[in-house]
């Protein structure tokens, strides 16, 4: 129990020591003068309340502590100290001073302390177990020889069970709904089955789908060598009369070679006069004249040729004009197969280029 308390410079207490008698203390005397202090005094010092640091004495200077001590019956002391930069707990157990602990005082000093609301009380406070109810008195006593660790521990116990007891009831009525609402699903595997016929039709009609896709396009290609086997049949009504064309073509071209041989023998031949009639008049031996008449037989010879040479050119004019008739045929018939626009089934290269 406690033997002493001194306290300093908490709320009206500048300096205050308060010795106890043993068993019950009471303390008197007139209104604000301290009493209450000196029971917040040791509820600070014991419970580490209020929190706060409004207690401290007005009148106290900054640089001091307020400071409360609680000295015991075993010789035993607790020290609560606070002030600019110190806020600790001191016991005459420990050397070290408490300094980090929470809004509950540390282990040590509240085994040290050992008492609860009921060992202080107010003056306000009712007189202790004389108005307290029968239950009251009875959880206190319990209290106080730890009986209420059995009833406490009952409580819980019988809490967890109902709560136990109602999660049972909520779980079974919930597997029921489940259950209610399973039903509602009973089609899902005749639904299974149909949706894998349905999976199974689905891929034969596609299969029957490209395979219809596929004979279409053979049918298209179809057509397409139909309308070219029709152009090719075109083609053959006029190949006949265009391979005579060609080789007419062939043969006026080896004839025009021929008329330009000719004209270039006939223009030698007018050089040749030209210089004949030069050299009779320049010739004055009759060596030199008679070579000039072995040159002028020549001459003759060849104007006789020339006579046949002249036939020669009327001919090749009546074949100018063929081959003139030829040409403008060939042009119509050229003009009529770029029309047709002749391409190779194969490749679909334009043969009409090379015809």
């Amino acid at each position: 129990m406690i033997k002493a308390i001194e306290i300093q410079n908490f709320q009206s207490h500048q300096h205050s020591v308060l010795d106890f008698a043993p068993g019950v203390n009471i303390i008197k005397g007139t209104s604000d003068n301290g009493k209450s202090s000196i029971i917040r005094a040791i509820l600070w010092a014991g419970k580490n309340q209020p929190l706060g640091f409004a207690f401290k004495s007005k009148f106290a200077p900054k640089e001091e502590t307020t400071r409360v001590a609680i000295e015991f019956s075993d010789d035993k002391w607790i020290v609560r100290e606070r002030g600019e930069g110190i806020n600790q707990y001191l016991t005459s157990e420990c050397e070290d001073p408490f300094k980090a602990f929470n809004t509950e005082p540390p282990n040590e000093v509240a085994d040290l302390l050992n008492f609860g609301d009921h060992n202080i009380q107010g003056q306000h406070d009712g007189y202790f177990l004389l108005q307290s109810s029968s239950g009251e008195v009875a959880r206190l006593f319990n209290r106080i020889v730890g009986l209420d660790v059995i009833d406490s521990s009952t409580k819980k116990i019988s809490s967890i069970v109902d709560r136990t007891k109602a999660s049972v009831t909520n779980a079974q009525e919930t597997i029921k709904k489940l259950k209610e609402e399973l039903k509602q699903y009973d089609f899902l595997p005749a639904l299974e089955k149909d949706m894998d016929k349905l999976e199974t039709l689905l891929k034969e009609r596609e299969m029957q789908r490209q395979q219809r896709t596929e004979l279409l396009g053979i049918t298209h290609r179809i057509d397409e060598i139909d309308e070219e086997i029709k152009d090719w049949d075109s083609w053959l009504d006029v190949e006949k009369e265009a391979q005579g064309l060609i080789t007419l073509a062939q043969e006026t071209s080896q004839v025009i070679r021929e008329r330009d041989t000719i004209k270039g023998v006939i223009d030698r031949i007018e050089e040749l006069g030209k210089e004949i009639l030069y050299w009779q008049d320049e010739v004055d031996s009759f060596e030199f004249a008679e070579k000039l008449a072995v040159e002028v037989q020549e001459c003759r010879k060849g104007i006789k040729e020339k006579g046949f040479i002249d036939s020669e050119l009327i001919r090749l004019q009546d074949i100018e004009n063929e081959i003139e008739n030829f040409e403008n045929k060939i042009e119509q018939l050229e003009k009529e197969r770029k029309d047709l626009g002749i391409l190779c089934p194969n490749c679909g290269y334009d043969m009409s280029e090379k015809l």
